[in-house]
Order: structure tokens, then C-alpha cells, then sequence
């Protein structure tokens, strides 16, 4: 019995003192990683990059990287060469749930993106999805030469099982080419594109490499789309509201443009998509025209579109000429075709005030609303807008409406004033009031008696003071 519980000691023994060992042994390699970056080892199995040249020249570089089934949470880092510092824009991660994930720009010998890459499991593999753009890495070197640098691929710190790139150009491309013999032609949905594929790439051989294409359509800007509001308030001024959708077509990358508003513009506000814009404004001294520099926000989304809302107020004297004493004129001149911007396709509508009456115009036009109250619309398609000539609308009654607006506001207030007036002076006459009576004889008898005998009281109370008082 002794040698049973004895050998039974000894066996529990040996399993308690070779516990810690085997655990040990099982973390062997694991413990020296955590101990340098506390994070779970993150291995990408392959990637690819889908790289889109737009007509601006921005290039957009989404990519996909599928790493082993494992990872559950950690911290994954690739790096780019460091002339496109201060060319990237717009660094976006994504979860395989669609779930936004925090971004870190790093510098050192490379631009390094760092991503805090949690929960990418996704049933037996895990993938993330990156996305930013470069600007001003593509030149035009002629009339419709373009030429530029783009990374070839990721910088890591471990050689990717397979890598895929592909240069998708627009439409009108033609003779596309790289100085990375690899790089084969091909189509993505109509689209011409160069095609890279490789096995156990390595970016660190060759981080940068040079395209060079031809498109027909050089670098310049278009107005596709132009609504301009302009509301005529003989009191205030001219207030207008350009909406305006431009395309930027080829070319080098355009951050910047000026706007030649009439002279004595004020209350000027630019806004897009993403809100208001903070614009230069220098204002010109006597007839001289008001400057407004716009920056454009492309790389933010859209691409090589944009969505630009200016709105302004200008004295009515820059719009508004008077003919007789009847009819003025409207004057609304050509739409920046000072700075060449055309347009292809541009509404343009006109509020006149109350009271005035639409009498002609030099284009065709149609009108709209109430009689007092009329709105002129007008269509221009595939133009630029009459740039040699003004848009002229003339106008009835425009100087009646300048002076009667104000004294029918008045008459009106009047009117108000006096409905209130009249009102109370009715309610305060259907308030009863109490109505004066003579007296009885009875009731002025008793008024005397009464009298009296208070006469009587305060008498004998002075009596008795003054007794006591002796």
C-alpha cells in the first residue's frame, strides 16, 4: 500500500516539474517576437494593386492584401519611397466587414503606412483593403505626351508568395508603356492597361518605375455642367449662385484656379462637397474686377471631378442699366470666359422682383412663376457661353418696383398696425364699467348718523388724553 502511494507521489511529481518545461518549449519562438513588438506576426500571402490613371493625371492605387487564416489582431506596415511624401492623399484602410481602420504615416527611409489591422478574420482567410492617391507625379512632355513615376509595388519586410499590378489607363489612351519590360498590355473592361504579375516579389529591388502614354486631350478645364442663379433685389444688390460641375481633362494636376468677379462684389462664399472652402479674395480698386482664387479639392473623391458652389452679391448698377423710365436692362456678362474655362452646358436663371414684368431677351429663353412674380430661364448646350456677347434681358416697371417695394412694405405695416389698434379700442369698450348714482334720503341719513357718531368718538378719546395729562 506504502509503495503504491509512493509511486503515485512520484508520478504526480514528474507531471507538475515537466508542466512549465513543455510550456516553455511550446513558446520558444513566439517569445522573443512579443517581446520586440508586442503584437501578433502578420504574414501577407499575396497582394494586389489595381493603379487608375485619370484623365486629371491623380493616380489612384487601391489595394488587397490576403494574409494566413491566424491573425485575429496586430499591426501591419508597408512602405513606399519617400520622393511621394508629400504627394499622397486621402489613406483609407478597410476591414473585410467594411469597417474604417486607423492609419499612421511614418517617415524614415521610406514614407511607411501603418495600419492597426484588427479583426481581419474572415472565415478561413483574412484580407485588407487600402486605398490613397497621388498627385503631381505625372507631366505632360508635350501636346499629348504624359509621363510619370509610380511605386511598383509595397515595401515589406518579407518577401509576398505573389503580387499583381495593374495600370488601368482612361479610354483615349493610346501607346502605353513602362520602362518595366514585365509590364504586358492589356484591357480592363474596354479599358487599355498594362498588366505585372510576379512570384515571390521583393519591392525592395525596384521601388519605383516610370509609364509614358499619349492621350489626345490636353491639360485643360471644362464646365460640363453650370447652373447660375441670379436673383435681382433692387434694394440689396444682384445676388448670384453659381453651381458649378467641372472635369479636368489630362494634364498636370490642377490645385488652383482665380475667378474675375464684377467690381464691388461682396459677401463671397465657396463651398463643395466636403464643405466650405477658405478662397483668397483681393478686391479691385475702382472699376477694377474682385479675384477670387478657388483651391480645387480633386484628390478628396470624384477623381477628375468636381463639384464647386460660389455664391456672391454684386451692386445693382453692374447688372442693371436703365433704357427710359419704363424698361432697364439686365446685363449679365459671359461666364469666366476670362480665365478659358468653358462650358458645355450651362442653365442660367434669373429672379426678377416683384411688380417688374419680363419684356425681351437676345437668346431664347422661357418664362416662369406669376405674373408678379416672374422667373427667366434660359438653355445654352455644347457652348461656351456667348463669350463675345452679354446676355441682355430687358425689363419693365423695374424702377417702379424700386420704389413701390418699399412703400407697399410700409403701407402694409400700416394696415397692421392699425388692425391692432382697432381691435384693442373694441375690447376695451366691451369691458363693463361701473356707472355713478345719487344717494337715497334714507341712505344720506344713515352716511350722517354715521359721521357723527365718529365725530363723537374721537372727541371723547381727546378728553380723556388730556385728563390724563393733568
Amino acid at each position: 500500500m506504502l509503495i503504491k502511494r509512493l509511486a503515485l507521489l512520484a508520478i504526480t511529481l514528474t507531471i507538475l516539474l515537466s508542466f512549465p518545461v513543455s510550456m516553455a518549449s511550446a513558446n520558444l519562438d513566439y517569445i522573443p517576437y512579443i517581446r520586440e513588438s508586442h503584437q501578433p506576426e502578420i504574414h501577407a500571402l499575396n497582394a494586389s494593386w489595381l493603379v487608375d490613371v485619370k484623365r486629371t493625371c491623380l493616380v489612384v492605387i487601391n489595394q488587397t492584401y490576403f494574409f494566413n487564416s491566424s491573425i485575429l489582431a496586430g499591426v501591419f506596415r508597408f512602405s513606399i519611397p519617400l520622393i511621394f511624401r508629400n504627394r499622397i492623399y486621402g489613406i483609407q484602410a478597410f476591414n473585410p466587414l467594411g469597417e474604417k481602420l486607423p492609419v499612421q504615416t511614418m517617415e524614415n527611409d521610406y514614407l511607411s503606412i501603418v495600419i492597426y489591422a484588427s479583426n481581419l478574420l474572415d472565415g478561413n482567410y483574412s484580407y485588407l483593403n487600402v486605398t490613397f492617391a497621388l498627385a503631381n507625379v505625372i507631366n505632360c512632355t508635350g501636346q499629348d505626351n504624359f509621363e510619370g513615376i509610380l511605386p511598383l509595388g509595397p515595401i515589406l519586410e518579407y518577401n509576398l508568395s505573389r503580387y499583381t499590378c495593374t495600370i488601368k489607363f482612361a479610354p483615349d489612351v493610346t501607346s502605353q508603356s513602362s520602362n518595366v519590360t514585365e509590364f504586358s498590355k492589356t484591357t480592363i473592361g474596354g479599358m487599355p492597361a498594362l498588366n505585372y504579375s510576379c512570384r515571390s516579389f521583393n519591392a525592395l529591388s525596384s521601388p519605383v518605375y516610370s509609364i509614358r502614354y499619349t492621350s489626345p486631350l490636353s491639360a485643360k478645364l471644362v464646365i460640363t455642367k453650370m447652373i447660375r442663379r441670379v436673383s435681382i433685389d433692387p434694394l440689396s444688390g444682384v445676388h448670384v449662385r453659381d453651381e458649378i460641375y467641372i472635369e479636368h481633362y489630362g494634364g498636370n494636376f490642377v490645385d488652383k484656379r482665380t475667378f474675375h468677379l464684377p467690381p464691388g462684389t461682396r459677401d463671397i462664399y465657396v463651398f463643395d462637397d466636403d464643405g466650405p472652402i477658405i478662397a483668397t479674395v483681393k478686391l479691385g480698386l475702382d472699376n477694377a474686377a474682385t479675384n477670387v482664387t478657388v483651391p480645387f479639392r480633386f484628390h478628396l473623391k470624384n477623381g477628375n471631378k468636381y463639384h464647386l458652389v460660389l455664391t456672391y452679391t454684386s451692386p445693382l448698377e453692374t447688372f442693371v442699366k436703365d433704357i427710359d423710365i419704363l424698361t432697364s436692362k439686365i446685363i449679365i456678362p459671359p461666364l469666366y470666359s476670362d480665365i478659358e474655362i468653358p462650358a458645355e452646358n450651362v442653365t442660367l436663371i434669373v429672379d426678377l422682383p416683384a411688380l417688374s414684368s419680363f419684356s425681351n431677351c437676345n437668346v431664347d429663353c422661357k418664362v416662369e412663376g406669376m405674373p408678379l412674380c416672374q422667373k427667366i430661364v434660359a438653355h445654352f448646350v455644347h457652348t461656351c457661353l456667348f463669350p463675345t456677347k452679354n446676355l441682355e434681358i430687358e425689363v419693365k416697371y423695374l424702377i417702379f418696383s424700386t420704389v413701390v417695394r418699399p412703400l407697399l412694405t410700409l403701407a402694409i405695416l400700416v394696415i397692421i398696425g392699425y388692425a391692432i389698434y382697432l381691435k384693442r379700442s373694441t375690447v376695451m369698450r366691451l369691458i363693463p364699467r361701473e356707472e355713478k348714482r345719487k344717494l337715497t334720503k334714507s341712505e344720506e341719513k344713515a352716511v350722517t348718523e354715521f359721521c357723527q357718531l365718529q365725530q363723537e368718538k374721537v372727541s371723547l378719546m381727546i378728553r380723556k388724553l388730556s385728563l390724563k395729562d393733568q
